[in-house]
């Protein structure tokens, strides 16, 4: 299972994370609103404005607990650490202390507040959990289902990983389809490395060659989710099959220069083209008008054109 996609939880993992041994980690996570829950090669990761507050791994049976030292620099090029950096060797020093974590666990959320104002932003990655926490309900049109979606060309760890923005869910008539978004947040990741193009270029490669591994990880996701209630009204039936329809779109949050934009979404056609024709077996979107205040998506939002 571990080399057919990265969404995935050992049996261990699961039934410590969801038993009743550890259930004060379990409700801490799930009662904090502004958390966002993920899973990771067998390892959850749980995500604050953009960093990764706790990973959560098996050893001994027993859940393993890491917080990331990088999160308490003090500020930009310096080796200087905040006031937190203390509790941080402590914990790190103590990883099978759930107790002692759920302690602290507000100071580590401080310190990752303190690293996104005065040292790294990223801008971005806010952008992408704070989507997702705003779309996490059934009811409405369009459901964030993971951000920072990881997906392989091949069934080997030896390939590159290729990262997807978020994967969202849309109802269209009366069938779940997918939807496979690329975040770009101001006009600095348009045209460079890893720009709209060559996400584009992506999205063809993992569609073409992943696509029955993509629609079970992303059934996994929506159990552990569940599981973890970090959805909200889920279909007792959902299960999406194997001729669920998987289509890509870039969106675009407080754009200038969509002349860039559009001429790179013209270039990344280019790559995906087939017998000299733009023929594909999914639908590529675009929306280059979209703002930081709109985080609740609709349909129209995924699929323009």
């Amino acid at each position: 299972m571990a080399l057919d996609y990265e969404q995935y939880l050992s049996d261990t993992l699961k039934n410590i994370y969801f038993g009743d041994q550890y259930s004060v980690l379990r409700e801490k996570i799930q009662s904090d609103k502004e958390l966002i829950f993920s899973v990771r090669k067998d390892q959850i990761h749980i995500y604050y404005l953009g960093g990764r507050i706790l990973k959560i791994t098996k050893s001994y049976n027993k859940p393993k607990l890491y917080f990331d030292k990088k999160y308490a620099k003090k500020k930009k090029r310096s080796d200087e650490l905040n006031e937190y950096s203390g509790i941080i060797a402590n914990l790190n020093s103590n990883p099978y202390d759930v107790d002692l974590w759920m302690q602290h666990f507000d100071d580590l959320k401080r310190c990752i507040k303190m690293y996104r104002y005065n040292v790294y932003p990223q801008d971005e990655r806010k952008l992408q959990q704070e989507i997702e926490l705003a779309n996490k309900d059934f009811s409405r049109e369009v459901v964030v289902i993971d951000n920072e979606y990881g997906v392989r060309e091949k069934r080997t760890k030896s390939v590159p990983l290729y990262k997807v923005d978020l994967v969202t869910l849309y109802e269209d008539n009366g069938q779940y389809k997918i939807c496979l978004v690329e975040l770009k947040c101001g006009d600095g990741a348009i045209d460079k490395k890893s720009g709209i193009a060559d996400h584009i270029k992506a999205f063809k490669t993992i569609i073409t060659t992943r696509k029955a591994d993509i629609i079970a990880s992303v059934n996994n996701l929506i159990e552990y989710k569940k599981s973890n209630r970090s959805l909200d009204n889920v279909p007792d039936d959902i299960i999406l099959n194997e001729d669920t329809d998987i289509c890509a779109s870039i969106l675009c949050y407080d754009l200038h220069n969509k002349t860039v934009a559009q001429s790179e979404i013209e270039k990344g056609k280019a790559y995906i083209t087939e017998n000299g024709k733009y023929e594909l077996p999914f639908k590529l979107y675009h929306n280059l008008n979209l703002s930081e205040e709109d985080c609740t998506l609709t349909k129209k939002d995924i699929l323009a054109e």
